[in-house]
């Protein structure tokens, strides 16, 4: 059967619910206007809740920030108030007797990450008696969990689909009793590895709902298993085309197009714009999207050291990434929420799914995603719940193709120019009074041409420039020549004769015209390729790469952090989606090293494979020493094992060499008696007197008293001497290869 689409009007009062959910409680619905000063639904809300509590089952599609998470987490509660009278009830007195039985979970809710779980757990207890609600997450030890029993009577689960497998794997927990499963973020949850197991494990009757604001991997077949005769929820425009991404209406989504070279540079700028607006408007904070995790942490300490450059500490740089501990994890997470200054979050994907905070105003993404559905839901950390707000990347003009592709799909990206940059980041008048800075932000070169070629375009450029000389060599060779012949007419019929004017018009107007402007697209063309060439090397030498290379030189965590970043974006920028856009072999590579500060490349399969614009630092990078003095000492001792490892395998290596070297000799030795043998067999055991100052040699040698130069060498005196320099020696040193 095909699944029902319901497309809703905004605006509905929560009142209104209670004609089509007659068991809606009248302390939820107190809650929601009083505790969360909700006083109307939002379209998901309007539409998902009558559905999900009149048993049905849905997948819900809707804008990020649109209100997806009241949407489910209302049914829940309307579905278990009636057995758990006390679930508003948000009192810590202990459990009637009459709570569910231990152990059984009655709804779930899963959630891809540990980030959009606690935040969904967040969102719950402020409703639900926290005494009813269990977090299931990574972070904590399962076995903690289960010795303090905080597993008894929670009928309501927020969990991870890898720790829910886990405690479903030892028992520790069922699904049998499970009413209603509600998977948030749908897409990304069904296409983990642990999911197979959890579908295998839940109850065949039961509620499920889906929710997300992309379904690209859910396929008709998900579906199929999951639910029953679903009814598919997708809020989208009338003027759009139903298969397309749903993005916030009043989310300003830009694109900027920056060389490689710059983006460091033109990042530095934009977070400086964006703290001068700070401090002239309301609170700000910015989110900035990088491709690995290893590149936001260097990013993230590399601009923290460019801002503490400021006098005043204004701005205040976090990291967020998969690969942080849970702690550290949580306290940048916290210090970032509870920073009062304009705040930077620099993360990567594990962000971009179910975060929510309320004072994003700024979304930036520093490199593309690896899928393309990622990209509205970056877009969408900001413009949260109807608010306002803008969402940027930087795009090379090698990747400017994806600007078409995305705007098919129903995401609508407008060109950031010059102008409207200006305008956009002009806001806010602190003057910056440290020179170091300012020199950190100083301006680029002039050159708009130069911002926007391509590699191939610049091959093009140069194939134009190569073939507009050779063209005007040959206009003014013709010219000169025909010039001549025109005079040389002249001279012998006075120059009165209309044959010779006719002769001037043609070679005005098919030499002379044709050259003046040949000669105008020749300097134009030369001009481009300067401004590129200039731009294209201006980074080199510019403060902010010398900032940088500083760092690294002075620290050795930032010199290891810079490779890492380096080889891991290599990595992840050629697992992209659209890999005809995004093809790392047509990048500037060496130039994006240049701005990263690298000191030197590090050893990876792509920069083998082609050439690289990039000239190393004249340092030393086995000297640059840690901050940490233990682990500076800890590097010493490695490297004093290393060099002893080296030495011995040297000394082996010679041994064997010298082995060699004498299994050579007596090969030679052996090979040479044999033919002489052969050649006369006369003397007996004897060697002929023709050769026996070549056996005296070959014993020296043997016995290494001589080296084999010394040998080439006497044998060729000796052959000198004897007079069979065509013969013997030549054949002597043929036996011995």
């Amino acid at each position: 059967m095909k699944p029902k689409r319901y497309i809703m009007n905004f605006g509905a009062p929560w009142d209104s619910l209670k004609s089509l959910v007659p068991r809606m409680p009248d302390a939820l619905l107190y809650i929601l206007r009083n505790r969360f000063g909700f006083t109307n639904m939002t379209p998901v809300q309007e539409c998902a809740i009558p559905l999900l509590c009149q048993h049905k089952d849905i997948a819900a599609q809707a804008e990020t920030g649109s209100g997806k998470t009241f949407a489910y987490l209302v049914p829940i509660i309307v579905s278990l108030i009636e057995s758990i009278p006390h679930l508003l009830d948000v009192t810590d007195e202990p459990l009637n007797e009459s709570d569910p039985r231990p152990n059984c979970i009655r709804a779930l809710i899963v959630a891809p990450t540990q980030v959009l779980a606690q935040q969904i757990y967040d969102v719950l207890i402020q409703v639900v008696a926290p005494r009813y609600v269990l977090l299931l997450i990574g972070g904590v030890d399962a076995a903690i969990d289960q010795d303090s029993g905080a597993l008894l009577n929670k009928p309501l689960v927020v969990a991870t689909p890898g720790r829910l497998r886990y405690y479903l794997a030892d028992g520790i927990v069922s699904l049998k009793d499970l009413e209603i499963l509600i998977i948030d973020e749908a897409d990304q949850v069904i296409i983990s590895k642990d999911f197979p197991y959890i579908r295998a494990k839940l109850p065949s009757q039961r509620r499920t709902g889906l929710f997300s604001a992309t379904f690209d991997s859910v396929t008709e077949a998900d579906l199929a298993l999951l639910m029953r005769n679903p009814h598919v929820v997708k809020l989208y425009n009338a003027a759009k085309e139903q298969d397309m991404y749903i993005v916030p209406h009043n989310l300003v989504m830009w694109y900027k197009v920056v060389p490689y070279e710059q983006k460091i540079y033109m990042l530095t700028k934009h977070i400086n714009a964006l703290r001068l607006q700070h401090e002239a408007d309301d609170p700000k904070k910015l989110i900035v999207f990088f491709m690995t995790c290893a590149l936001s942490q260097y990013m993230s300490f590399a601009f923290t050291h460019i801002f503490e450059l400021l006098t005043e500490q204004e701005v205040g740089i976090y990291c967020f990434n998969g690969k942080q501990s849970q702690e550290t994890k949580t306290k940048n997470y916290n210090a970032f929420l509870a920073d009062t200054r304009f705040s930077v979050l620099f993360t990567t994907d594990i962000s971009a799914r179910g975060l929510d905070i309320s004072d994003i105003s700024h979304v930036l993404q520093f490199d593309p995603p690896k899928l393309i559905a990622t990209y509205t839901h970056r877009a969408g950390r900001t413009a949260r719940c109807y608010r306002s707000g803008d969402a940027g990347i930087f795009l090379s003009p090698e990747e400017v193709g994806i600007v078409n592709l995305l705007r098919t799909r129903g995401i609508p990206l407008h060109e950031l120019t010059a102008a409207k940059d200006e305008q956009l980041f002009s806001r806010g008048s602190c003057e910056v009074s440290n020179s170091e800075f300012m020199g950190l932000i100083t301006s680029l070169p002039s050159s708009d041409l130069g911002l926007t070629l391509t590699s191939e375009e610049f091959n093009t450029l140069r194939a134009s420039i190569k073939e507009l000389t050779q063209k005007t060599k040959r206009l003014t060779r013709a010219l000169a020549t025909n010039q001549q012949r025109a005079i040389l007419a002249a001279e012998n019929t006075d120059g009165t004769t209309a044959a010779i004017q006719k002769m001037n018009h043609v070679i005005h107007t098919t030499m002379e015209v044709p050259l003046i402007d040949t000669k105008k697209q020749l300097n134009a063309l030369l001009e481009r390729e300067r401004n590129y060439l200039e731009c294209k090397n201006y980074m080199y030498d510019h403060a902010l790469t010398k900032f940088l290379r500083k760092l690294q030189s002075e620290k050795r965590e930032v010199f290891e952090s810079c490779q890492r970043a380096f080889e891991t974006w290599l990595s992840g920028y050629n697992e992209n989606e659209a890999k005809l856009i995004f093809n790392v072999e047509k990048l500037p590579l060496g130039e994006f090293a240049v701005s990263l500060g690298l000191l030197k490349l590090p050893n990876h399969d792509i920069l083998r494979r082609k050439h690289i614009n990039f000239k190393s630092v004249d340092i030393d990078v086995s000297t640059i020493v840690y901050s940490n003095p233990k682990r500076e000492e800890n590097r010493q001792i490695q490297l004093d094992m290393s060099a002893r490892k080296r030495e011995a395998r040297e000394k082996v290596r010679q041994e064997q060499e010298a082995l060699r070297h004498k299994r050579d000799a007596n090969k030679i030795t052996e090979t040479i008696r044999a033919s002489l043998a052969q050649q006369a067999p006369m003397h007996g055991n004897r060697v002929p007197a023709q050769f026996s100052g070549e056996a005296r040699l070959l014993n020296l040698l043997k016995s290494g008293k001589i080296t084999e130069n010394e040998f080439d060498e006497m044998i060729d005196d000796l052959a000198l001497s004897s007079g069979k320099m065509s013969k013997n020696p030549a054949k002597i040193r043929k036996w011995r290869r």
